[in-house]
């Protein structure tokens, strides 16, 4: 299994390097000026470990992203003294923001999806036949190995997890318990193989219920398994490997190695691993931190650059029109590379979950009604402004978010509410 990671990081890094080289010549978006301000080798080798940990993130290899998401802070750590002695230039591109590179990340995920299948070869001594009953062809699918746990290299698209496919599977098979191969081609994936070594049972013994699978102990992308909270699970990509992006790349790798280690955490705890032992308080201590941090980094960038205004004025999106900042500005880079509303919902939203886990009810509250007042200035935000501007000729306006999620966990505070206001 290890070869086959390897494989399909050597070939997701083989794609993003092709693909950044390209975007690298291509970038308009960059100033005259600015347009050499091309990343140093170490600024360059954090950004390549930051995207290498994105999708080991993606295929649930926690550990194995956080290992890389600490070297690559370190490296950065070290880039950004250098900056500061040497007052060094850093790109203003468009793609060079935090509001781009979590648009891109959350709308390029068939691309990781097609590299993962593609490199991993389908290993002949463990597949299993599958009639799919609709078109007669039979296909090869390849199982994971019983003796290890179903990290396997094929992870769950966002948009169909396992678990919805299971439960369809369940709804399908209530609906029509008497006729065979009546199944979706959607569920094929998740069809759970028979094995030969199973007991049989006579039809006047109670059947035994059949060992559960590992397929279905895979965190949901949308809950966390304990009481349906939902929780933001995509690692921050970077777009232009080679661009200079100063304390922009900062806060993606620090949310990176934050997001790690809280669903490492709930993978834990899920499997009752280290529940209530000192690595899983250790592990929830460091995700708290690593999200304090960021957040807490992100308020200072936004008011030392824009120190005539708030930071809650400065953390909208600008306009798209609005012209790029002007090369002699006194910070070396603009606040508006690291202004995104998005980004600051979704730390408070992954940062209520994880007070909630440890029982902060007070906390957890706090940061769901400063979350639901920020969808509520968002809402009014995206009904003043029209939608679906196009920045550029192939990237639309990344305020046109999606907050069902966000909403979804601040549900209970606004029916308390109007609980309260019928009360009165």
């Amino acid at each position: 299994m290890d070869d086959s990671i390897t494989t399909t990081i050597t070939h997701e890094n083989a794609n993003a390097s092709a693909d950044s080289a390209i975007e690298s010549r291509s970038c308009t978006a960059c100033p005259p000026s600015h347009t050499n301000a091309k990343a140093s080798p170490s600024h360059l080798y954090a950004q390549q470990l930051n995207n290498t940990a994105a999708l080991c993130i993606e295929i649930g290899h926690y550990s194995r992203a956080i290992s890389s998401l600490q070297k690559a802070l370190e490296l950065n750590r070290n880039q950004n003294k250098e900056w500061k002695d040497r007052n060094q230039p850093v790109c203003r591109c468009y793609k060079c923001t935090l509001d781009a590179c979590i648009y891109y990340s959350e709308n390029t995920p068939s691309e990781a999806t097609v590299n993962s299948f593609a490199a991993v070869p389908i290993n002949s001594g463990n597949t299993e036949t599958i009639n799919d009953g609709i078109d007669n062809k039979r296909r090869k699918v390849c199982l994971p190995s019983p003796k290890k746990k179903a990290d396997s290299a094929f992870w769950k698209p966002p948009s169909y997890t396992r678990r919805r496919q299971h439960q369809h599977q369940q709804r399908l098979s209530s609906q029509n318990p008497n006729v065979p191969g009546h199944e979706n081609k959607e569920n094929i994936g998740s069809r759970v193989p028979i094995h030969k070594n199973l007991p049989r049972t006579h039809k006047n013994e109670q059947k035994t219920e059949p060992p559960k699978q590992d397929h279905y102990q895979e965190e949901d992308d949308e809950d966390d398994g304990y009481s349906g909270g939902y929780i933001y699970r995509r690692p921050i990509r970077v777009i232009c490997e080679g661009h200079a992006m100063g304390s922009t790349l900062y806060l993606i790798i620090t949310f990176n190695l934050a997001l790690a280690n809280h669903l490492l955490t709930i993978s834990s705890c899920y499997n009752g691993d280290a529940k209530g032992g000192s690595s899983s308080k250790k592990l929830v201590n460091r995700t708290l931190a690593l999200y304090q941090l960021t957040y807490k980094w992100q308020l200072k960038l936004l008011c030392g650059g824009n120190r005539g205004g708030s930071a809650s004025a400065a953390i909208l999106p600008p306009s798209p029109s609005s012209q790029p900042p002007s090369p002699s500005s006194s910070s070396p880079q603009s606040c508006t590379a690291v202004t995104s509303i998005r980004f600051n919902m979704i730390i408070r939203n992954n940062l209520s979950q994880i007070h909630r886990l440890v029982g902060n009810h007070e906390k957890h509250k706090r940061c769901l009604q400063f979350l639901l007042s920020t969808v509520m200035v968002v809402t009014e935000y995206k009904s003043r402004t029209p939608m679906n501007r196009v920045i550029s000729n192939h990237t639309k306006d990344p305020r046109s978010m999606e907050l069902d999620g966000f909403l979804r966990n601040t549900t209970a505070i606004i029916l308390q509410k109007g609980h309260c206001a019928n009360a009165a």
